[in-house]
């Protein structure tokens, strides 16, 4: 029997319209392509600021004009984006929860679907849905340590309870690291349930190696190309919790002939540090990539670097940036953080700064660095990782 999948996200619908892309969003793709899969209900992350209520209630305007919009009130809107896709979005969660769980119920009762799996990823909502549909399968994917980002300090005690209420509701949980899903079973009441699904890397990096030398990061990072020989590149969210700017200082210090290439949208509050990293002349913060334009960028690097902070929220990741890295062909140096011991076969991992330096120049020198053993694309593939999420769901 098909089923109907809900999924609450942790991003909004139009995130990855704009190309954003994460586990959610890797995994929704596969649902996609799952013939198994009648219907798809996602459910956009809710706003918990008022900043962000407002920029939601504005994107919700638009909506209404540009949208095959199928309900809606004041508060809330429901689109189809596809015949097997629809998006319930709302800024009434902001208001009152009984507010939002009014809409959406609202707006559920007209879908009248059966065989309906509950898969979430938002664990700072939880409460906010809990109980209110009548799913035959809850999933709960567990993507980071949320309790140990600075930025959800003040939400210790929500972020426990809906933790604790998801391990216990769910029929089925994933984790992205071993180290999780240690952590859940050492700090929470849980089942002999919980499966550890590393992250992967998209399929078009294994497949579409085009590149776009129209693209302005493109000619910028030529341009840089004419003063450095050797660029050393990182893409992703520069954040705190993640990016160790020690670790870029000391490797810009050492490197004067190689340019350091920061690819990614910059957190709120970390222009001080980026100003005092960019006082290296050979640091250079070109913005973020589009998903299209990864691979145009990336295969621009000699050496691709995850200079990552290893305590505290990395210690429950998974390296999604390496996977994509090795599908692309690139030698990497990364921190010691979670999940990389079982890549040693095929990137170098640095404990130090001096081994940061180290490998820089090894690989730079070596040809043959880092190619002991083959990185075998394929088999880190999401469609390979949504293979083994059906297993265990079945």
């Amino acid at each position: 029997m098909k089923k109907s999948v809900v999924l609450f996200n942790m991003s909004n619908y139009w995130n990855w319209e704009a190309g954003v892309q994460n586990r959610n969003f890797h995994i929704f793709q596969a649902l996609l392509k799952d013939n198994d899969v009648s219907n798809i209900l996602l459910v956009d992350i809710l706003p918990y600021t008022w900043k962000k209520a407002i920029k939601h209630y504005v994107n919700l305007s638009k909506i209404k004009k540009n949208k095959e919009v199928i309900w809606h009130n004041k508060f809330s809107v429901a689109y189809r984006v596809n015949e097997k896709v629809v998006v319930f979005s709302s800024v009434a969660s902001y208001l009152s929860k009984k507010q939002w769980q009014n809409d959406f119920l609202d707006f559920w009762k007209t879908l009248q679907w059966s065989n309906v799996w509950e898969w979430n990823y938002n664990v700072f909502s939880y409460e906010y849905w809990q109980g209110l549909i009548k799913a035959d399968k809850k999933i709960f994917d567990a993507v980071d340590n949320w309790l140990l980002h600075s930025s959800y300090k003040k939400y210790q005690q929500k972020l426990e309870k809906n933790y604790q209420d998801l391990l216990s509701d769910s029929d089925i949980v994933f984790t992205v690291s071993k180290n999780l899903k240690k952590y859940f079973e050492k700090n929470f009441q849980s089942q002999d349930n919980i499966f550890y699904i590393p992250n992967a890397s998209p399929k078009s990096l294994v497949k579409d190696k085009i590149i776009n030398k129209d693209l302005l990061l493109y000619k910028k990072i030529q341009n840089i190309k004419k003063s450095y020989k050797y660029i050393l590149g990182f893409i992703g969210v520069i954040q705190e919790n993640r990016i160790d700017f020690a670790l870029l200082n000391d490797l810009a210090k050492k490197n004067p002939e190689k340019a350091l290439v920061l690819c990614g949208p910059i957190w709120k509050g970390l222009q001080k540090k980026i100003k005092l990293l960019q006082k290296n002349k050979n640091v250079f913060c070109l913005g973020p990539v589009k998903r299209k334009d990864w691979y145009t960028v990336a295969s621009q690097f000699d050496i691709a670097l995850s200079p990552h902070l290893t305590a505290g929220f990395m210690q429950y990741i998974s390296p999604t940036k390496i996977y994509e890295y090795l599908a692309v062909g690139l030698p990497v140096i990364s921190s010691k953080i979670s999940g990389v011991d079982e890549l040693s076969e095929f990137i170098y991992i640095a404990d130090t700064q001096e081994d940061f330096q180290g490998f820089i120049e090894k690989i730079l020198s070596d040809k043959n660095a880092g190619q002991e053993k083959a990185w075998v694309a394929e088999d880190n593939l999401w469609s390979n990782r949504y293979e083994k999420i059906k297993k265990f769901c079945n």
